[in-house]
């Protein structure tokens, strides 16, 4: 039998693209088949979509259309999104048979388990529509004879979302197995159950990828993948002193937020998952302000910073905290610290040893849900 797995297969983001890889492949080292539908609830519609953000942009006081400026960045994304859906079609097990709730509920008598997780499958804030989306909840399963398992799911912020408490708690209550991906996600689930509810972590962590990358070697480059416009002026800064001081090239790979970086040496818009995870191995520095980007700058032991300076800071320092890094963590009120020889306080022993007793965590949760 098959399991199903729900999670953010479909979006073009290269933490979500990979975590559903790595949670794929750790299910099956434990003799677990996955298997991901084509649906994705309408909400995530601007993360999969190569027309996202065509239409209304501006200020409070004055909105207008521009249609130029976002088609202009979808065709010269091309590549990129290309990249994606390649990626998804080769490595994330996709039924494209399953492409609505329904088709999922007609077929679920084909599957021993439905498994939800990770990223922040259960931060309903993502959804800006006023009715609950129960999708990532398992709401529309009413089968009690199938599994539900959550691995890793995420709240995504550190805080209760009471627009759909009732709604979350009548969900989570059918659950068979939880598990949080930190120890905030598990508080906010610990409101809503009695069940005992494991702490993993995100599967990009446990998986090791040396199957998608070429070990390149490592190159004097400062990596920039920023998130957020509000840590621009820091991340900016910061690299341009790395570069005088070390001859560097500055490499940014693009977001999609409209930033002016004309300060970088190469903007890279035509990246995939697997171009994305080698150009974190050849890079000597890496500046980030996205979770999965701290992740994968911890996985290959780079000299990195962590930039937050809003809800992105909860799983940023949750993530440090796991690798004893709070230290490599700034923002506004504490840059004026940072000096490198705070990198000598990246312990290459610890992360090895941390990430084998997450992999263990992990195994023995995937042993326990399905009685291996």
């Amino acid at each position: 039998m098959k399991n199903l797995l729900l999670t953010f297969s479909r979006t073009c983001n290269y933490g979500a693209a990979l975590q559903t890889y790595a949670s794929i492949k750790f299910f099956e080292n434990s003799g677990i088949e996955l298997i991901t539908p084509a649906y994705s609830p309408i909400y995530l519609m601007p993360t999969t979509s190569f027309y996202r953000g065509i239409g209304l942009r501006g200020n409070k006081k004055k909105k207008k259309f521009n249609f130029l400026y976002p088609i202009y960045r979808r065709l010269k994304m091309y590549k990129r999104y290309k990249l994606f859906k390649d990626f998804q079609n080769e490595y994330l097990k996709i039924d494209y048979n399953l492409d609505s709730v329904n088709s999922i509920i007609n077929s679920s008598n084909q599957y021993d388990s439905f498994v939800v997780g990770a990223d922040q499958t259960w931060n309903t804030n993502l959804n800006l529509s006023p009715n609950f989306e129960n999708y990532f909840f398992l709401g529309f399963l009413k089968d009690s004879t199938i599994k539900k398992i959550s691995f890793s799911s995420c709240f995504g912020v550190d805080e209760k979302n009471q627009k759909f408490s009732n709604e979350i708690k009548n969900c989570v209550v059918d659950f068979d197995y939880l598990s949080t991906r930190n120890e905030f996600s598990k508080k906010i689930l610990e409101q809503y159950t009695d069940k005992e509810i494991f702490t993993l972590c995100d599967p990009t962590i446990i998986h090791d990828f040396n199957e998608l990358t070429y070990n390149p070697r490592e190159e004097n480059i400062i990596l920039i993948y920023g998130m957020d416009s509000s840590n621009s002026s820091l991340i900016r800064n910061i690299s341009v002193n790395l570069k005088k001081k070390y001859n560097s090239k500055i490499y940014s790979i693009s977001s999609e937020t409209r930033i002016n970086m004309n300060w970088v040496d190469k903007i890279i818009d035509n990246a995939g998952p697997i171009e994305f995870l080698n150009l974190f191995q050849k890079s000597r520095f890496i500046l980030t302000d996205s979770f999965h980007g701290s992740i994968f700058s911890i996985k290959f032991k780079k000299k990195f910073l962590s930039f937050s300076t809003n809800y992105r800071s909860y799983r940023i320092k949750s993530l440090l905290k796991l690798f004893d890094l709070e230290s490599l963590h700034f923002n506004n009120d504490n840059i004026n610290e940072f000096n490198e020889n705070i990198w000598k306080q990246i312990n290459i022993e610890k992360i090895e040893s941390t990430t084998d007793d997450l992999k263990r965590k992990a195994a023995n949760f995937i042993k326990t849900s399905y009685s291996l």
